[in-house]
């Protein structure tokens, strides 16, 4: 017996028996899936009433690496079609299950994998 956790709709579908996506796709799906992370993570947003002291929170890097994941996102959806870009973001961002739509999901893994070899 094999046990594997899966964080994401993305394990379900690379490490089942009949594997739905090839590990280049995986590959890609993950890349996505970190970029979509980081671009919806936000800094704070209420004040401290203590003073802050020493070294900087970091949330201007944390911003600054959302803004970057985000444009990341948008070249990616850029060069997708629209169904191919609503599958993506289904899948890799928000976990949903991608029923029938696993051709268009690999398509468009396929097109994210040559754009960013």
């Amino acid at each position: 017996m094999r046990r594997l956790r899966d964080g994401c709709m993305l394990d379900r579908l690379f490490h089942r028996a009949n594997a739905g996506l090839s590990a280049e796709q995986y590959d890609v799906g993950l890349r996505f899936r970190r970029d979509w992370l980081r671009s919806t993570r936000s800094g704070r947003m209420v004040q401290r009433y203590t003073p802050h002291t020493g070294a900087g929170a970091g949330s201007m890097e944390e911003t600054e690496a959302a803004v970057h994941a985000r444009n990341a996102i948008d070249r990616a959806l850029g060069l997708l079609t629209p169904a191919r870009a609503r599958v993506v973001c289904a899948v890799c961002g928000m976990d949903e299950y991608p029923g029938t739509r696993t051709r268009t999901l690999r398509a468009a893994l396929d097109v994210l994998h040559e754009q960013w070899r």
